[in-house]
């Protein structure tokens, strides 16, 4: 583990692209957050991913004279998992806090949950209350391990109030990541997914329950699935490839077998709940279900069947039943 040196409290960064008009009233308003200007160890960062709309607003931003902000661009879009990278790693803080450019924050829970930070010191991951999402998600701490992982493992598909210890979400972990998985499907859409399994596995998990993040309505700017009012990340085709991600991630990690179980079968899961949750728009645009039943059925059956990971792999049968069976029982 890297010795970075750790000069603030909290970072909250904001990766943000093509949203300059949403950006600047979100830094505006915390800016103006009494319990954040009363305090020398916060800092905000933006991070403008080479935006071509909304550019008067990012150069707005980038005029803002205020030692607490830092903002950043990069000369052309270097895609969400980039920016999400190099955002972490800019923090100088102990605590990262992301937030999407289209939310905002509510400064009482802030000031609360900046309090709160100084009682979790081995603590590697925090996810926080948020409007919509993780409105009603219950107050947990969990070890690290198999509680961690049962408590959040690909759970936190929104990014928006996540927060990461630094000294386990490390320049080194960010980077080793980006090595191993670089063109992954999985990967592309939520890098912060492999990061927390990580995390997970060697650090405590918290749930705040206090509604921090304020989440803002979708602009509509999001690629969708030819034909289909469904996000491109979200079509049955892109979850398949996904889970196949997942695979590799779990065969890729330093744990025993039976962790590598449990990670395997909340992955399948996971996956065929995702694609369950887009049924009724797949149907309303005149898709036949029966038939994207069948065919992300078989297809989840055969990224099973060529897993990898040895122990599913040695015998393969059981896996393949229980798949079968959760697919019976959420797509049909």
């Amino acid at each position: 583990m890297e010795n970075k040196a750790y000069t603030k409290l909290l970072s909250i960064c904001i990766p943000s692209y093509n949203r300059g008009h949403r950006a600047l009233t979100l830094v505006r308003s915390i800016l103006a957050m009494k319990c954040i200007s009363e305090r020398d160890d916060i800092e905000i960062i933006l991070s403008n991913n080479g935006s071509s709309l909304h550019t008067e607003e990012y150069d707005e931003i980038e005029s803002i004279s205020d030692e607490r902000l830092k903002y950043n661009r990069f000369e052309e879009n270097i895609l969400y998992w980039r920016n999400y990278n190099e955002i972490i790693k800019m923090s100088e803080a102990h605590w990262v806090l992301l937030v999407s450019d289209e939310d905002s924050l509510d400064e009482n829970v802030l000031n609360d949950f900046i309090n709160y930070l100084d009682t979790l010191p081995g603590t590697g991951m925090i996810k926080t209350g948020t409007s919509v999402q993780y409105r009603d998600f219950p107050s947990v701490y969990a070890k690290a391990g198999d509680e961690a992982l049962k408590a959040f493992y690909l759970t936190g598909n929104y990014i928006s109030g996540t927060v990461y210890n630094r000294e386990y979400v490390t320049d080194d972990l960010i980077d080793g990541l980006k090595k191993l998985y670089e063109g992954d499907e999985g990967y592309y859409y939520y890098p912060h997914l492999f990061v927390e399994a990580y995390v997970l596995n060697i650090a405590d998990f918290c749930f705040y329950d206090k509604i921090l993040v304020i989440e803002g309505e979708d602009e509509g700017d999001i690629p969708r699935a030819e034909s289909v009012s469904v996000p491109v990340f979200a079509s049955w085709q892109t979850r398949v490839k996904q889970l196949g991600g997942y695979f590799k991630l779990i065969k890729d990690l330093g744990i025993d077998d039976d962790r590598k179980q449990l990670m395997f079968m909340m992955a399948v899961c996971k996956t065929i709940s995702l694609i369950a949750l887009v049924k009724d728009r797949y149907i309303s645009a005149g898709e036949d279900w029966n038939s994207i039943y069948v065919t992300s059925g078989n297809a989840i059956l055969d990224e099973v069947r060529k897993c990898g990971i040895e122990v599913i792999n040695n015998n393969m049968e059981p896996y393949l039943e229980v798949t079968a069976d959760f697919i019976r029982e959420d797509l049909v």
